[in-house]
Formats: C-alpha cells, sequence, structure tokens
C-alpha cells in the first residue's frame, strides 16, 4: 500500500525585517507555515514555492522606492498558489497589472488606517498656511522679526474632493474648527453627515470649486481622476483659494497648478504629491513661497507599523479559516 503523499507547508512572504517579529504570529494562524523574506526591490530571500500570503510593507517614510506592478505580475505568476497581496496602503494605482487580475490573488489594502493621520497631516497643512507658518520658519533661519497677516479659517468653507473614509475625518476636523463642508464623491448623498453642508457627485465639482476657500483633494486615481484639476478647473476657484493635495500628483495638471501659483490666479498650495517623486531638485515649486512641499508622507503615524501588521495576520487568519478577507481592493475596476 503507497503511502500518503505529504503535503508541503505553506509558505508566507513578508518584508525581511519583520520575518523574525511575524513568524510566531503567523504559525499561531497558520501552523507549520515556512516565513520567507522580501525586499524592497521585490527580491526574495529564499525558495517561495506554495505561497499562499504575501506582505508588502515598505513605507515611504522608510524606503524612497519600492517594487511595483510588474514585479508583483512576476510573483502571481511565478506563485500561483498566492492568494492574498496586503498592502500598506489605501491607493493601488499601477499595481493591477492583467497578470493580476487573471490570477486568483486578492488584493488587500490598509484605507481604514489612514484615514487618522492623513486627516491630521491635511489640517496640519492648513493651518500652516492660514497661521503662515512657513513665512515665520524662514524668518527665524534669518533671524528676521517680521509679522504678517494671517487668516482664520472658522467661518471659511472647505471642498473635499473625494469624500470617502480619508475626506470623510478632514470633514469632522474641518467642521469641528467650524468651517463649512461640501463634499463630493462618485455619487451624491441626499443626506450629508451631521457638519456636513452637502455631499455631491461628479457634477457638483463646478459649484464646489467656486464656492471653497479650502480644496482638498483625497481621491484615488483612476483613469477618470487623472487631472481632474485642470485648467478650467483651477481657474474656477477663488484667487484667494489654498489647493491641498494628499491623493495622487496626477489627479493635478502640476504644470497648470505652478503656472497659476506664480501669476497670483492661486492663493497658496500645499502639495503632499507629485506627478515626479521625488519633485525634481528643478522643479519651481520648491522656492515658491506661496507653497508647502511635503515628501509624499501624510499617512505616517507611530502607530502604523503595528496596525498593518495586525491587519495582515487578521487576513491570514481569514486565508487560514476559508473566510472573506478585509479590505478587498476589486481588482476588476478600471484604476
Amino acid at each position: 500500500m503507497n503511502a500518503p503523499k505529504s503535503v508541503p507547508a505553506p509558505r508566507v512572504i513578508v518584508p525581511a525585517e519583520h520575518v523574525a517579529t511575524l513568524a510566531p504570529r503567523i504559525a499561531k494562524v497558520l501552523p507549520g507555515a515556512q516565513v520567507v523574506g522580501i525586499d524592497a526591490a521585490g527580491v526574495l530571500a529564499g525558495e517561495a514555492d506554495g505561497a499562499v500570503a504575501m506582505l508588502r510593507y515598505f513605507p515611504y517614510d522608510r524606503y524612497a522606492k519600492v517594487f511595483g506592478g510588474a514585479r508583483i505580475a512576476e510573483l502571481v505568476t511565478t506563485l500561483p498558489s498566492l492568494r492574498l497581496l496586503q498592502l500598506h496602503s489605501a491607493g493601488v494605482d499601477g499595481l493591477i497589472t492583467p497578470a493580476f487580475v487573471a490570477s486568483a490573488c486578492t488584493l488587500c489594502n490598509a484605507a481604514p488606517l489612514h484615514s487618522g493621520p492623513m486627516a491630521e497631516m491635511v489640517l496640519a497643512l492648513m493651518l500652516a498656511a492660514a497661521k503662515r507658518i512657513p513665512f515665520h520658519v524662514r524668518h527665524q533661519s534669518t533671524h528676521t522679526w517680521q509679522r504678517t497677516a494671517k487668516l482664520e479659517m472658522a467661518g471659511s468653507t472647505v471642498g473635499i474632493v473625494g469624500y470617502g473614509r480619508i475626506g470623510a475625518r478632514v470633514g469632522e476636523l474641518c467642521s469641528a474648527f467650524g468651517m463649512g463642508v461640501i463634499g463630493m464623491r462618485q455619487s451624491a448623498m441626499p443626506v450629508p453627515p451631521p457638519g456636513v453642508a452637502r455631499v455631491v457627485g461628479p457634477e457638483g465639482l463646478p459649484a464646489l470649486l467656486a464656492e471653497s476657500d479650502w480644496i482638498v483633494l483625497t481621491l484615488p486615481l483612476t483613469p477618470a481622476s487623472r487631472h481632474l484639476i485642470g485648467a478650467a478647473e483651477l481657474d474656477a476657484m477663488k484667487a484667494t483659494a489654498c489647493l491641498v493635495n494628499v491623493a495622487r500628483g496626477e489627479v493635478v495638471d502640476q504644470v497648470a497648478v505652478t503656472q497659476r501659483l506664480v501669476d497670483g490666479r492661486l492663493a497658496y498650495a500645499c502639495l503632499d504629491t507629485f506627478e515626479t517623486e521625488p519633485l525634481p531638485d528643478a522643479d519651481p515649486l520648491w522656492d515658491l513661497p506661496n507653497v508647502l512641499v511635503t515628501p509624499h508622507n501624510s499617512a505616517s503615524s507611530q502607530h502604523m507599523e503595528r496596525r498593518v501588521l495586525d491587519l495582515f495576520i487578521d487576513n491570514l487568519g481569514h486565508l487560514a479559516r476559508g473566510e472573506p478577507f478585509v479590505n478587498v481592493v476589486d481588482k476588476h475596476r478600471p484604476q
């Protein structure tokens, strides 16, 4: 009588720096699993045949460059056993390829983890612009005692383009400051949340831009949102308005924004994302006095690592028990 064939232990791929930390936790939810490291370039530290899950966690505040869609496509093709790809980001642009769509792997993001820190960052940028903090920092460096006029945020209006989890949290914080709030998402809300004047669909964007003193971008990058804010939309804004972008650089026509910041058609911009990253040394945005530049860093938090690792272990448990994952991204939806 032939002995039954042994079933190889499943493998789980995680960032190399987290192998030691995650191995005991993975063993509890997926007994016998082997943990394989991967680096930011997508290079595996060992054999990964039979891998069922992978964590892609290389945060922007520690890594300048991380493997993207092309390497993910290679991995799901050579490792057809993969069933879970867990991201630490909210955005998935550039990661979903035809090979990934055709695979049996499910993509999960970490969108709920980002709403708090990103909303706080938006408020920090808005306050810095309103109270002219960069102006004072520049003068502090030269020991110059120079006062300047400031803005009061209470009573002004913020238009939030991308009223999802992050945008809704921005709205809550702005409402607490006594600001009027208008949101825009894919479809209008018949009854807006407390503290929000209205939530419109895309057809309401022109009115939102015309009414708002602050325009905050928190929407995902998709074919429909690429250059959503172009020359016409910028010209619909108040000349006194401030544009805050913590979404993706490509949702804005950066050349058009720069032109209007230079000639005064747009008063101020707080930009955390850009069409080319890192922002080139010669880009004029670096030196404009009415621009605050931050390096795609709005989701950073001292709690993020723990939350991401917990989320991955939670989803790995769902995989082991045959349960639906949490934070699933529709990979068939145009990105």
